[in-house]
């Protein structure tokens, strides 16, 4: 869904009422409706790599904790040493993998199948949103985070696929 069309206007409009109604009822509903908002925005371009968005969430959420739950500098070293190479593995499979199997075959005159990877929308985006939130837990920037908060600075559709990339505390 691109934003200067007129089914983002839609869209926005139809988020926005129903946040505020639901927001003068609940903090949490409002929030909830939001990353369903958020999820469908996502979902609209491609449905089936919303999956890949929940792994990542969930994988990146349960990094996150761990580093929370740990107070030995070495452990948390290699979990978030572990967290970034697992994102920049992410985004290097979809970026560069057919690039680099097409400059093997090349050079070793091989024959590896190319597969048609389609890049994501905003995978960088929501990665290296996921990236610098587990920076600042290992900073100790970040204390505390429940899922669901999450979820919501991860899927916040105005940012999920142009960005900026902002910390939880902006939030």
């Amino acid at each position: 869904m691109v934003f200067a069309s007129q089914a983002f206007l839609a869209f926005l409009a139809v988020v926005l009422g129903v946040y505020w109604l639901l927001g003068r009822w609940s903090a949490g509903a409002g929030k909830a409706w939001v990353i369903v908002a958020s999820l469908f925005f996502y979902g609209y371009w491609s449905p089936a790599y919303l999956l890949l968005l929940a792994v990542s969430i969930g994988v990146n959420f349960a990094v996150v904790r761990a580093l929370l739950a740990y107070s030995n500098p070495r452990r948390r070293a290699l979990l978030v040493t572990l967290g970034i190479v697992l994102n920049v593995a992410l985004i290097a499979y979809f970026k560069y993998c057919a690039f680099l199997l097409e400059t093997l075959n090349f050079v070793a005159a091989s024959d590896f199948p190319i597969p048609e990877i389609l890049l994501p929308i905003g995978i960088s985006f929501f990665t290296f949103q996921q990236i610098g939130m587990l920076v600042d837990t290992w900073k100790d920037r970040l204390t505390s985070l429940s899922f669901w908060n999450h979820v919501f600075l991860v899927t916040f559709f105005p940012h999920l696929i142009a960005g900026p990339i902002v910390a939880q505390h902006e939030m």
